[in-house]
């Protein structure tokens, strides 16, 4: 009976040993799980943080493009205001109009004697 009782108490001990293994591993089953959907939580977080910095960026590019192109045709309106053909501009213009005009008509002249310029296509 004495024998009978320490099998018992060793079974005891034995099926006490299991449950308590048991319960172990499922706490560390739990705690991988809870570590990893945390990983995978950060990383979708990190993920989210990238696109929406990707669109900020895009968005800047975009907006940027758009002042350079309202800055570009800005400037070119200007520019097309400021120039005005040589015909429109007055006989006197206080920057030596008469001897500009000669030496661009010597020029023609020139180009015409050297064969560059098609007389008739001469202004």
């Amino acid at each position: 009976m004495l024998e009978t009782k320490r099998h018992t108490e060793e079974l005891e001990k034995i099926e006490a040993a299991k449950k308590q293994a048991a319960e172990e591993a499922e706490i560390q089953r739990q705690e991988e799980l809870a570590a990893q959907r945390e990983a995978e939580r950060q990383a979708e977080e990190a993920r989210q943080q990238e696109q929406a910095k990707a669109a900020r960026q895009q968005e800047q590019a975009k907006t940027a493009e758009s002042a350079n192109r309202s800055a570009s045709s800005a400037n070119r309106s200007d520019a097309a205001q400021a120039q005005e053909p040589a015909a429109d501009l007055p006989e006197n213009d206080g920057y030596g109009y008469a001897e500009r005009k000669k030496w661009h008509d010597d020029q023609v002249e020139w180009g015409i004697k050297q064969g560059y310029i098609d007389p008739e296509d001469a202004p």
